[in-house]
């Protein structure tokens, strides 16, 4: 199972605003989210991969005003975190767990009167894979 599939899925259900993987097309406006997986680590045994990785994914909540933008990572918080899936071809997320939530700081952009405001949510996604 590809985790960020699921992910992306959940995150434009939960809050209705465009969501992207690993970057912002040029011109996205928002509110917007933008997600990536940081890493994978996987265990290993006596016999080489356990089969279950678990990827660390953030994903930036961009609005343009704070509440919306606490609103909008709430709604992520509660589409994703202590979820569990499986899907048609026998792969499964066994777990998602919120490791880390902050404010970034307000951006100002060229032409904008008004700060941009995010919230990074990070998540530690375990899940199967084929050995």
């Amino acid at each position: 199972m590809i985790p960020e599939a699921w992910l992306w899925k959940a995150i434009e259900e939960a809050t209705g605003v465009p969501t992207h993987p690993a970057y912002v097309p040029r011109g996205a406006v928002p509110p917007y989210v933008v997600f990536a997986r940081g890493g994978t680590t996987r265990d290993r045994h006596t016999r080489g991969n356990a089969g279950v990785p678990v990827a660390s994914i953030t994903a930036m909540v961009v609005a343009g005003n704070y509440l919306l933008a606490k609103q909008l990572a709430n709604r992520v918080r509660l589409a994703v975190d202590g979820k569990t899936v499986a899907d048609d071809d026998g792969g499964e997320i066994k777990s998602v767990a919120l490791v880390d939530e902050s404010d970034a700081d307000p951006e100002m952009y060229a032409g904008d009167d008004r700060p941009t405001y995010a919230v990074n949510l990070s998540f530690d996604v375990r899940f199967t894979e084929e050995t």
